[in-house]
This record gives C-alpha cells, sequence and structure tokens, in this order.
C-alpha cells in the first residue's frame, strides 16, 4: 500500500530540509566516505548480502545509526535491517529498498551517488574473485575508449594550462603520443 502524505507534512518536510539539515550531495566522494566511515563498527552490521554492503547502502544516502539501523541525514528516516531469512531468499529487492526507504521528497529517494563510488576493485571474468591487474587493465581500456571517443570531438572547451600534466599522463596510460590533440 502507498503512504499517503498530507500537503502540512510534505510543507512540514520541506522546511524541516531548509533549517539545517545537511544538503543532498551525491557527486561529493567526501560525504561518501564519511557515510561508508559510519559502519566502522563491523558488529553493527553483520551477514549483510553484497546488495546492503556499506557502500551500497552509503550510496544510496544511509548512514548506519546503531546495531542494524540505518539512518538518511536528510529526510531523518530510519530503517531496520531485514532479518536474515529474507535477505536470503530475495537478495535482489534491496536496492530498490533502499532507494524507496527515503521519505517522499527526500533527494536521495531517486539520486544515489554514481555506482563507481563502490567499485573497489573491478570483478574478473566468469565471476572470478577481483584481481588488481585484471582491473588495472579494465580501467586502461575504458580510459582508452573515452579517449578515443574525445578525439572524435570537433573542439573541447578550453582547459586551464595546469591540467597540462594530468592530461599528458592519461595520454600515456592511453597509449597515445601526447594530449595536443584534446585541444581545440
Amino acid at each position: 500500500q502507498v503512504p499517503t502524505v498530507t500537503l502540512a507534512e510534505l510543507e512540514k518536510e520541506l522546511c524541516v530540509g531548509e533549517q539545517g539539515m545537511p544538503p543532498c550531495r551525491p557527486h561529493s566522494r567526501e560525504d561518501f566516505d564519511n557515510r561508508v566511515a559510519s559502519f566502522r563498527m563491523a558488529i553493527n552490521w553483520l551477514d549483510k548480502p553484497a546488495d546492503l554492503s556499506p557502500l551500497r547502502c552509503a550510496q544510496f544516502g544511509w548512514f548506519l545509526d546503531g546495531p542494524e539501523r540505518l539512518r538518511c541525514a536528510v529526510c531523518a528516516v530510519t530503517m531496520r535491517a531485514p532479518v536474515a531469512e529474507t535477505m536470503r531468499a530475495m537478495p535482489a529487492v534491496f536496492t530498490k529498498w533502499l532507494a524507496d526507504g527515503h521519505r517522499p521528497l527526500c533527494a536521495w529517494k531517486d539520486n544515489p551517488s554514481p555506482a563507481s563510488f563502490c567499485s573497489v576493485l573491478l570483478p574478473g571474468p566468469n565471476g572470478a574473485p577481483p584481481s588488481v591487474a585484471m582491473g588495472v587493465s579494465q580501467l586502461r581500456e575504458a580510459l582508452r575508449t573515452r579517449f578515443d571517443s574525445l578525439l572524435r570531438l570537433h573542439a573541447l572547451p578550453a582547459l586551464a594550462q595546469t591540467l597540462d600534466d594530468a592530461m599528458a599522463q592519461c595520454a600515456a596510460v592511453a597509449g597515445k603520443q601526447d594530449a595536443d590533440d584534446l585541444r581545440a
């Protein structure tokens, strides 16, 4: 059943958000790392499937607020972790659970952090455990593909001269001679 919310409740929720509640900044790596750091007491978040890992919870704006309890700092909702039997029976529903747990007007509801924030190592082929070497080669190939797509553009905005070293390193990793081709 869809929860009903009155206009007065929505207005109150909006006002609370404007009076000092922390902002929803899904693209802030620092904010993401702070949310992940709240899970450092591992005894408070034990035996969870990968879809409820600290990284996935933080991606959707959740902090660990106590044993088996998540909290959103923006909409102030708290949720208890599902029981273990439910987690094993339906692991695919947790991403939806993490998104739908927020209040109707919470900015986190449809605006999670990028999935790349959750990537520590890239997975190996056929479900093999990830390896650093394999992750580096896949990352290098993704960078090469991105670099090649940029070269097809007619022009790019002017870049600060302070980025020259970074651009040269990027070009070298992508197997290119130099970064001059990127400048319009």
